[in-house]
């Protein structure tokens, strides 16, 4: 965790002379914060609220040493960042280094909680009850108020008036200047990219389809197919594993011969299963258009014979195969900044079904076509790439 400057170290060494004072005897904090709080939320909501007092009477060095106490008993970072980034700026002696990826992660938390816990009310432990708030609205609003002060300066640097705009709540500014390139040079920019980056190097998915299953050589017997099925996969940079489960159903025109119990029979019944893993490689991307190489390792199944029709013994007549296949896809996406997409995929499958009496199925190959509509579950890295649109 990115703590704060070493300015803290050297206040922690001078409380350290004062022999047995602790930090609450030096600023009375225990008499400030209300009820002698036992609990960590309990000390941040007390000091969030003595902040703005400090800082309206410009006793700086009693507010530098709360933030210590501040760090110290809660571990609490997000607010403590944030006004540090504030009064460096204010005291027009801020550092960009400080911009770190905790610091991007706390933005984006930042104003995920606006959204949903307002700053016009106190913040509350995640999962919490009422009584365990941990920042009062009394700080939110000095911080907002802050940030919106220091906007009027004109000699910040592009960092700062970038953290101030986040802060002041103007975040369509912030983020158009990112999705305009305004933003592109700034330190602020290279560490949301980084993340970026990272949010969208891993993502799952889900995808549900139907298509035709068109035989080829022996498996001509069969007849087309139509199927239906889902498929469960992750995308790792431009790599896709998807585990895929399908059934593909259409009795044939013609009755087709099985060996079984050293007998022939004639059937025209079909039910087809197939579970494989399909691993797929991203050629182009166009955007919302992606071009995918495909392929695949399977596992065939089909009950040519059920149960209840076999007349030698009460068990369905099953074939299995091997299955490998090659081919080619597309994915579009359907709206920007959404994770919906359509996906069509052309596969030429090889596979060699038998039985325990032999089959006239044991080369074959089939075209198979697939239409199918996939979310992915990592929504965050399409609400993203609106602000890095070339990526």
């Amino acid at each position: 965790m990115h703590r704060l400057p070493v300015i803290f170290i050297v206040l922690s060494m001078t409380l350290s002379a004062r022999g047995q004072d602790s930090l609450e005897q030096a600023l009375d904090l225990s008499h400030l914060i209300k009820n002698q709080p036992a609990h960590w939320w309990d000390v941040s909501f007390g000091i969030s609220e003595l902040v703005p007092d400090y800082f309206a009477r410009g006793e700086m060095d009693s507010l530098l040493l709360i933030m210590r106490y501040w760090e110290e008993q809660t571990d609490y970072y997000e607010p403590l960042r944030r006004l540090w980034m504030l009064l460096q700026i204010h005291q027009n002696s801020f550092d960009p280094g400080f911009i770190s990826q905790a610091v991007v992660e706390d933005m984006y938390d930042y104003q995920y909680r606006i959204k949903n816990q307002k700053d016009s009310t106190d913040w509350y432990l995640w999962g919490g009850d009422t009584s365990s708030a941990m920042i009062s609205r009394k700080f939110n609003s000095f911080t907002k108020q802050l940030a919106t002060d220091l906007l009027q300066f004109d000699d910040l640097s592009d960092d700062e008036w970038l953290v101030c705009l986040f802060f002041s709540h103007n975040f369509d500014a912030f983020w158009q200047a990112f999705e305009n390139g305004e933003a592109a040079q700034t330190l602020l920019y290279k560490r949301f990219y980084k993340e970026f980056k990272e949010t969208t190097r891993l993502s799952l998915h889900y995808e549900l389809f139907s298509g035709w299953y068109s035989p080829r050589k022996d498996l001509v017997a069969l007849g087309s197919k139509v199927l239906a099925g889902g498929s469960v996969g992750f995308e790792f940079d431009r790599i896709l594993i998807d585990g895929t489960l399908a059934f593909r159903a259409l009795n044939p025109a013609e009755p087709y011969r099985v060996g079984y119990m050293d007998e022939i029979i004639e059937t025209s019944h079909y039910l087809g299963v197939y579970i494989g893993v399909e691993p797929s490689f991203v050629l182009y991307n166009f955007g919302r258009l992606r071009i995918d190489l495909l392929s695949g390792l399977a596992l065939g199944f089909i009950e040519a014979i059920p149960m209840e029709e076999n007349p030698f013994e009460e068990e369905s007549v099953d074939m299995l195969a091997a299955n490998s296949n090659l081919g080619v896809g597309a994915r579009f996406f359907l709206l920007r900044e959404k994770p919906y997409f359509i996906r069509f995929q052309m596969r030429y499958e090889f596979a060699g079904y038998n039985s325990h009496g032999g089959t006239e199925l044991s080369e074959g190959e089939a075209l198979t076509l697939r239409l199918g509509f996939g979310w992915d579950e990592n929504s965050r890295k399409y609400k993203m790439q609106k602000y890095f649109p070339n990526n």
